[in-house]
């Protein structure tokens, strides 16, 4: 399944909003009325820094995004950031708007996107 990614953006002070969409992202799962969007390298916030996380080492993908559902239907968390080469996994807390791009480890950046 393919989504686009959408951000709503406040134009002015005044109440004028539009609709900003990017290339689509792949779906891969679902935790609720929340997916996964898969960005290749690291997780980064708007400013381009690493933002809040917790880390969590030699856990497998499945168990990493497990971290992030807080079994009542909503997602305890904004993003997880993936490293299949160490199996670290980083559980991001701060809204994650982009990622670094491609990485020589592999790691991906799993950014949950609410969707209708």
């Amino acid at each position: 399944m393919i989504r686009f990614k959408c951000w709503i953006v406040q134009l002015t002070f005044l109440v004028i909003v539009a609709f900003i969409c990017a290339s689509p992202v792949v779906a891969t799962d679902y935790i609720g009325s929340f997916v996964w969007a898969k960005m290749e390298g690291g997780c980064r916030t708007a400013d381009g820094g690493h933002g809040t996380y917790n880390v969590y080492r030699n856990i497998s993908l499945d168990r990493c995004k497990s971290k992030c559902d807080d079994k009542k239907g909503f997602p305890s968390c904004t993003a997880v950031e993936y490293n299949p080469t160490k199996r670290s996994c980083e559980v991001h807390q701060k809204p994650i708007s982009k990622s670094t791009g491609r990485s020589s480890a592999g790691t991906i950046c799993y950014k949950l996107t609410y969707v209708d």
